[in-house]
């Protein structure tokens, strides 16, 4: 049953992904080879990781099957951290070396504060 639920979390979220990279090539663009969807997709998985687990720490209710679809699942299939580390590997190899570590910096500060952000949103 765990299989499942991961299956299940990880199909929904590889569907959210998608969508999300539609979204951005049509409404969006790029911001030259910077990597938009990429970006918006790891920072709102980290947001709703922080949620999920900020809920999950404060809620009584049985945890671990929601938490394998949800955190495990759906964030796991949702959110594209190969990607990000291709798309920083090619940005170098190509000289992009700008691009590359804007990316990279604000990826990793910007994730990691919308995890807390999310986490301390359903603390409060």
């Amino acid at each position: 049953m765990n299989y499942l639920l991961v299956g299940l979390g990880g199909f929904l979220g590889a569907i959210a992904r998608y969508g999300m990279s539609c979204f951005c090539a049509a409404h969006i663009g790029g911001f030259g080879k910077w990597p938009i969807a990429t970006f918006s997709v790891n920072l709102i998985g980290s947001f709703l990781i922080g949620l999920i687990i900020g809920f999950f720490n404060n809620s009584t209710m049985p945890q671990h099957s929601c938490y394998l679809l949800c955190a495990v699942g759906f964030c796991g299939g949702f959110t594209t951290f190969s990607s990000f580390s291709m798309e920083v590997f090619m940005l170098l190899k190509e000289g992009n070396y700008g691009y590359a570590v804007s990316y990279l910096v604000l990826s990793f500060l910007c994730c990691i504060i919308a995890a807390g952000l999310g986490f301390k949103w359903i603390e409060s």
